[in-house]
């Protein structure tokens, strides 16, 4: 194995974004030790195979690790701006890196009408101005606030969610080109996430429904904060970007 590559994913101005590792692995499956969110690559298959971890536990889906992915590539790999498949246990994932930094396609999961109002009422404990389920019953539940205030002031009621939930918590706030966010998924170890780009996949395709807009960053009102850029592409793909931070090149 080589040093791993540690970087900050999703930073910016007043956004510390997420901490992550990729570690080169002849053994894709073995989980490195020592870091929350570490995503192991091995270059030894073709296409690349590649596995995302949080907490010891393996994930479907990592944005600030796909971010970490696209760094690590372009600085020990490819030393070029370049557009890549690799494969997961879950799935391709479509990764690269261009003028503007790092990047990543992901397709957005169906969404459909909210149920249970009442029952988000009471976990979110705040009025729901509007909201959508994404994919499946384990998946994402969108809620939007009727404003920014309640958004950052938002004390969703977490220890609840496992007696009455799969789906992770994506609340949100809207503007025309913008789009506020917090993420919950108690349920899966994570009280509160710093900066969740498989959630911003959901979210800027819910934006560009209610607004009909292409491009918007997303900021991730976190302790830490997350700043995500986010493009709808003309075959209805998310493209995700994100500054990063280099710890250990």
């Amino acid at each position: 194995m080589t040093e791993p590559f540690i970087c900050r994913s999703f930073c910016g101005s007043n956004a510390a974004g997420n901490l992550h590792c990729v570690q080169l692995a002849s053994n894709p499956t073995q989980a490195l030790q020592g870091h929350d969110n570490h995503t192991e690559l091995n270059l030894g298959q073709t296409p690349f195979w590649l596995e995302h971890w949080q907490k010891e536990q393996r994930v479907r889906r990592c944005g600030s690790g796909n971010i970490a992915i696209a760094a690590f590539l372009y600085h020990r790999v490819n030393k070029r701006t370049y557009q890549q498949n690799l494969n997961s246990p879950f799935g391709s994932i479509t990764v690269g890196y261009d003028s503007r930094g790092p990047f990543y396609l992901d397709t957005p999961l169906v969404q459909s009408s909210i149920q249970h109002q009442a029952l988000w009422r009471h976990l979110t404990g705040c009025h729901i101005h509007t909201g959508v389920y994404v994919g499946g019953p384990a998946e994402y539940c969108i809620v939007v606030y009727p404003s920014l205030y309640h958004l950052k002031s938002t004390q969703p009621k977490l220890a609840q969610f496992s007696l009455y939930t799969q789906r992770a918590l994506i609340a949100a706030y809207l503007e025309p080109n913008l789009a506020h966010m917090r993420y919950f998924a108690p349920q899966y170890g994570q009280a509160e996430d710093t900066a969740t780009g498989s959630a911003s996949v959901q979210l800027a395709e819910f934006h560009y429904r209610q607004y009909g807009r292409r491009e918007i960053k997303i900021q991730q009102h976190s302790r830490e904060g997350g700043i995500i850029q986010s493009q709808k592409t003309a075959t209805n793909q998310i493209k995700v970007r994100g500054q990063y931070q280099l710890l250990a090149p």
